[in-house]
């Protein structure tokens, strides 16, 4: 009886796209006779976790759940940028790129690369005359049945499919990254991460006082910056607090206001950030910006005008 039982596990087996623990437990719950042994072994042959991760990612990356892409680290070579991180084992990343070309014109690419079984990546990209703009994404290649737990099945008369037959879980599914990056060329220490509607920062947590600042068409405003910790940090505008906040642990700290709605008519705001007995002043230009990404050097800086996911634009300005 168990070798009729076994015959059959193995003919099921070979015919699912997915073939994870989770499906032998359910093909036991319908009533097949497996010894838990099977299942045991099974569970021992799991690919173990990035050592990068910690326990509480690896824990839901054990229970299906895949990990949305992240940049770690870029670096400047003659041809572009070299873009670093981490994504799911063995699958692959992908990289849209948006900038402009020598006489102006507004280009994009798409970039694509595998992630190593530690889920690391290391990817070149492009870059225009002042940087680029990048939209990182990466699959989930799912987790197949171990080698191991094969044998357990395993005739010379019947073999099973060879493992890449058995792994093919490539859903479709594409997870982006927390949001865009931007680096400027010639400066990738000050590349970002910008965050739709949301506080954007500094890749390499570089210590300023002001780093970022964000806007939205409703006149939102957002400051991140790095200052002692514990430190209470006030935004004004024109000399009036429109915002305050306490630095993290880290020293990281966000504050966010309201500044009256850009108009297509450019603005200038002088802004102050206080933390303690720190004091920084900026100037920047607030408008409306047309539709479509866009990099203007400053001054010190870069206006990065960018479309939102959702619909709509946001400014930000790497210091």
């Amino acid at each position: 009886m168990f070798f009729s039982h076994k015959r059959y596990l193995k003919l099921w087996l070979s015919k699912q796209k997915t073939n994870t623990v989770e499906d032998v437990k359910r093909f036991v719950t319908l009533g097949v006779p497996v010894v838990a042994a099977v299942l045991v072994s099974l569970t021992a042959c799991q690919p173990t976790q990035n050592k990068t991760q910690d326990s509480a990612a690896a824990a839901l990356r054990q229970a299906g759940y895949a990990r949305a892409p992240e940049v770690t680290a870029v670096e400047e070579v003659p041809t572009g940028f070299i873009v670093s991180g981490l994504a799911n084992e063995k699958g692959r990343i992908q990289i849209v790129y948006s900038g402009q070309n020598a006489i102006g014109q507004n280009v994009t690419s798409t970039i694509g690369g595998p992630v190593n079984g530690k889920g690391q990546f290391s990817a070149p990209v492009p870059s225009g005359r002042y940087g680029g703009l990048y939209d990182l994404q990466a699959d989930d290649p799912g987790q197949p049945v171990a080698a191991a737990a094969r044998s357990l099945f395993s005739e010379a008369a019947d073999p099973l499919p060879p493992r890449e037959a058995l792994v093919g879980d490539r859903r479709g599914r594409w997870l982006h990254a927390e949001g865009k990056l931007f680096v400027p060329l010639g400066h990738p220490d000050k590349a970002a991460i910008l965050r739709a509607g949301g506080a954007s920062y500094i890749l390499s947590g570089e210590k300023s006082l002001v780093g970022v600042v964000d806007y939205d068409g409703g006149g939102g405003l957002s400051v991140t910056g790095q200052v002692t910790p514990g430190t209470t940090v006030e935004l004004l505008v024109d000399n009036t607090i429109i915002g305050q906040t306490q630095s993290k642990a880290d020293g990281r700290y966000h504050v966010t206001g309201q500044i009256p709605v850009p108009s297509d008519a450019l603005a200038v705001l002088a802004l102050e950030i206080t933390a303690g007995k720190a004091t920084m002043r900026r100037v920047i230009p607030v408008s409306r910006p047309q539709p479509g990404n866009r990099v203007t050097p400053l001054s010190p800086g870069w206006r990065i005008d960018w479309a939102l996911p959702g619909g709509g634009m946001q400014t930000t300005i790497v210091f």
